[in-house]
């Protein structure tokens, strides 16, 4: 769906992980796995969702005749068994099914989200209170007692009406503040763990934790499927892409969900992996830089892991700069900073807020960032800049912070990079005025701008 990912929900949870909530001392998590969930939900109670929501009348009726009495039949050892009416789930391999079961799983979350006697996690005005993706759902919880209890008798309402059922086998509850006596719900059949699973990552509340926990066990997968593909009868670019198709998204996957920053040493050991498995009983006759270029360079496309590693942490930030709030991930993150505004200027702003302030997300966002821009700059700090980078109160950019009297040009809403130039060359006086109506007694304020935007992006015209 439009805006929904995995790493939305799991970037969210790990911030919530790290920070101190205005309710802190009986939080928990409870992880409820739903048992052959698109299999079990009630057609009846389907139509009814659909009706409600306001779908067109003709719409249900070609939909009531995709689901008009079908049938389905097991092949065992080869011999067909006799038809087994189907009377309820949504049709497996349908691409309108994942769309159906979300519409089905939208009334528990409002019931959720709107249920006073559900207490949330509270920070800084907003209120968490449930992750949702597809059948994977978790509701943070403010205490284990009534909050669970309520939520529970929630969950059994809504699985009588619409077939859901709890997988009592598989749903968890990890207590994220400890307590030497924690007060369970007697009602709860929740397992209670030290750790769980959502959305394929074992997440635990230290975020040092997901390297044991996901990212070694992922590198030992690697590492035997590698050993037993050795010998099969492939050329170096069959090699390559078998690599491509099948263990890259497996490694892209556990990058999109890492919490924190990973080290070198990691890439390094990938590239040892791949060198026997590349070249088996022979040394490399191809430098590994040129097996990692394009096809255009006349390599051969082999994929660079740190550099896929550094896409995902530069999405991340463009998250910030875009600052959507629809994200939840990044609606939480600018409650962090106080602002939107402070969330999309941040990582421009070099040593703005202190680095035990920030989560783990956040710091290997600006160390990926850092590195990343740092490339594109000379000895004395010039290069290409973005348009959008803050002026004020940026200690990325110190001749500007010696200017006098600063609050000046932002309270004229001059506050970025980019509405001081056209063109790469800077502004005159006279379309400043004209656009942002600064008075005609402020030209000695300019010439101060101007020179100090000289000594700090050089005299030739900024590349933007």
């Amino acid at each position: 769906m439009p805006g929904k990912s995995t790493d939305i929900n799991l970037r969210r949870l790990y911030t919530n992980l790290q920070v101190q909530h205005d309710n802190v001392g009986k939080r928990a998590i409870a992880s409820s796995d739903n048992e052959k969930a698109f299999d079990s939900v009630e057609w009846q109670f389907l139509w009814e969702i659909l009706t409600k929501f306001g779908f067109p009348t003709n719409f249900l009726k070609r939909l009531h005749l995709l689901y008009a009495d079908p049938k389905a039949r097991v092949r065992v050892n080869g011999t067909l068994s006799s038809p087994v009416h189907l009377r309820r789930g949504t049709r497996q391999g349908w691409p309108l099914s994942p769309f159906l079961f979300a519409l089905v799983m939208e009334p528990i979350s409002i019931l959720i989200n709107n249920c006073s006697g559900i207490e949330g996690w509270d920070i800084a005005g907003i209120i968490e209170k449930l992750s949702l993706y597809a059948a994977d759902m978790f509701v943070y919880l403010g205490d284990t007692e009534k909050s669970l209890d309520m939520l529970l008798e929630v969950i059994d309402e809504y699985g009588r009406f619409s077939g859901l059922k709890v997988n009592w086998t598989k749903s968890v509850l990890y207590l994220v503040d400890k307590t030497e006596n924690p007060r369970v719900s007697p009602r709860s059949q929740l397992l209670m763990d030290d750790k769980f699973k959502y959305l394929g990552v074992l997440i635990h509340k230290e975020p040092e934790q997901f390297i044991s926990l996901n990212l070694l066990p992922t590198m030992e997968y690697i590492t035997q499927k590698l050993k037993a593909w050795v010998t099969l009868p492939l050329f170096l670019v069959g090699r390559i892409n078998i690599f491509k198709m099948t263990l890259l998204p497996k490694l892209f996957y556990m990058y999109r969900a890492l919490p924190e920053l990973l080290k070198k040493y990691h890439f390094e050991t990938i590239d040892k992996l791949l060198t026997p498995f590349l070249w088996p009983n022979t040394l490399p006759r191809i430098a590994r830089e040129m097996l990692k270029a394009s096809y255009v360079r006349g390599g051969l496309a082999l994929p660079d892991m740190y550099k896929y590693y550094q896409a995902v942490q530069l999405t991340y930030a463009s998250w910030w700069i875009r600052a959507d709030a629809n994200n939840p991930a990044t609606v939480l993150e600018a409650a962090l900073l106080g602002s939107y505004e402070a969330l999309t200027n941040f990582i421009y702003r070099k040593g703005k807020y202190p680095v035990k302030f920030l989560t783990s997300n956040m710091r290997a966002v600006l160390a990926i960032w850092g590195k990343t821009t740092q490339k594109s700059r000379d000895e004395e700090g010039r290069g290409e800049w973005s348009p959008v980078t803050p002026l004020w109160r940026n200690l990325g950019l110190l001749e500007l912070c010696t200017l006098q009297d600063l609050e000046f040009w932002p309270q004229h809403g001059v506050k970025y990079v980019t509405q001081l130039y056209t063109g790469g060359n800077f502004k005159t006086f006279r379309d400043l005025r004209e656009k942002f109506q600064i008075p005609k007694s402020s030209l000695f304020r300019y010439f101060q701008l101007r020179h100090a935007c000289a000594k700090q992006f050089g005299k030739n015209p900024i590349k933007m």
